[in-house]
């Protein structure tokens, strides 16, 4: 696909003005070329666009830094925008490391939450994420672990996304696709639920069918809740938890982390085995009880993360895993939001959390969309007070204050 169009940078490159100059464009390979005769050629991955928006005959696509304007293109305004509705959000979310699980449907529908008014836009629904989008705006994320109740209003035709802290959001104007958007989404939960049963039967299998059927319901793959709510669930909970840290390579870490802590202010999840290349964070200590292994020897058959409240800090630590540096952030009441949504991050990496964008290079640059544009993620980084290694027992409480 191609034509002509007037090609204007805002800001302008260099010291020359971009304004109205003749040009072409041309969409090969996911790949928009623009071509002017002054500059040359500009190569723009589509993934590297951060929104866009068709106003009347001018097609606006947003970057990082700039934004270009595309004006006097015929029909070709309308032939790129579908071009883009239709391949953007995929090659997008790859690069902010926001693809989710399953194939991937589109729905065009009208959204919002509770504090913004619902406008027309476009939902991706994977099996365990929806990733929204609005005229102009990025990809942003909904993860489905966070998701409390999934509402079908028929005679509304809306269907509406109520989350664990109080938020709702809202979908409407699907026509005919309102059915199946709705049960892509509660099927999608409802898998979510069913692996937590499996995840739950292997790490606390003391755990009745009663109580894992309340657990599993609430408790997804890595949403954080706290002992406290927890407790609620299932009585048996507590003491089961303790069972499953005992055998734990950071049992000696978890008891240090929680010492003089009320269960609300102590928070656990559980999450699928780690599938990523490992990234290892220090060296396996000798025999001071620090051991990289369960006790039995046996790799964990789920992830453990436990999070503590300390003052104005919160401190994550992977309990099941030996090569994990603990994490300590400033935040509030908004810690364990902002915790669960990295952990629930279909491909979280760690060195997106915590290292300087300058070093996001080389075999680590597909890494620095999601730092440098995802907002949860953003907001972590600039939070990150301490990224304590388990050189020693000691060195790693001193670390954190402990």
């Amino acid at each position: 696909m191609q034509g002509p169009c007037l090609i204007e940078v805002i800001p302008p490159i260099g010291t020359q003005q971009s304004r109205g100059l003749p040009g072409t464009w041309s969409l090969e390979k996911d790949i928009l070329h623009l071509a002017t005769g002054s500059f040359g050629t500009l190569a723009l991955p589509i993934s590297e666009i951060s929104g866009f928006s068709l106003d009347g005959p001018v097609l606006t696509l947003f970057l990082k830094q700039r934004k270009v304007l595309l004006a006097r293109m015929g029909g070709g305004a309308e032939t790129l925008l579908d071009l883009l509705e239709r391949r953007w959000p995929i090659l997008r979310s790859e690069a902010l490391r926001l693809t989710g699980r399953g194939e991937p449907r589109s729905y065009a529908c009208v959204f919002g939450d509770l504090d913004s008014l619902a406008q027309p836009g476009r939902a991706v629904v994977f099996d365990d994420l929806l990733l929204v989008f609005q005229t102009g705006q990025d990809l942003s994320p909904i993860f489905l672990p966070l998701v409390e109740n999934v509402l079908l209003d028929e005679e509304a035709y809306a269907l509406a996304l109520k989350g664990w802290d109080g938020w709702t959001f809202t979908f409407s104007r699907l026509g005919p696709r309102l059915e199946e958007f709705a049960e892509r989404v509660t099927r999608g939960r409802a898998a979510l639920s069913a692996e937590a049963s499996t995840l739950l039967r292997a790490c606390l299998p003391s755990l009745d069918a009663f109580a894992l059927m309340a657990v599993s319901s609430a408790w997804l793959p890595g949403r954080l809740i706290s002992l406290e709510e927890l407790s609620t669930l299932s009585s048996d909970l507590p003491g089961a938890l303790r069972a499953l840290v005992a055998g734990l390579p950071r049992r000696r870490e978890a008891e240090a982390l929680h010492h003089g802590l009320s269960h609300r202010d102590v928070y656990f999840a559980l999450a699928p085995p780690s599938a990523a290349a490992p990234e290892p964070e220090e060296a396996p200590l000798g025999p001071d009880g620090d051991a990289c292994t369960p006790a039995d020897g046996q790799p964990p058959p789920a992830l453990l993360w436990m999070a503590v409240r300390r003052g104005g800090h919160w401190i994550l630590e992977a309990l099941s895993e030996g090569d994990r540096a603990t994490y300590a952030f400033e935040a509030g009441d908004e810690g364990p939001k902002l915790l669960s949504m990295v952990l629930c991050a279909p491909q979280f990496s760690r060195e997106a959390l915590y290292l300087p964008m300058d070093r996001l290079t080389g075999e680590r640059a597909p890494l620095a969309a999601a730092a440098r544009e995802l907002p949860f993620l953003r907001d972590l980084r600039a939070r990150l007070k301490a990224r304590a290694l388990h050189t020693s027992f000691e060195a790693w409480k001193k670390s954190l204050a402990i």
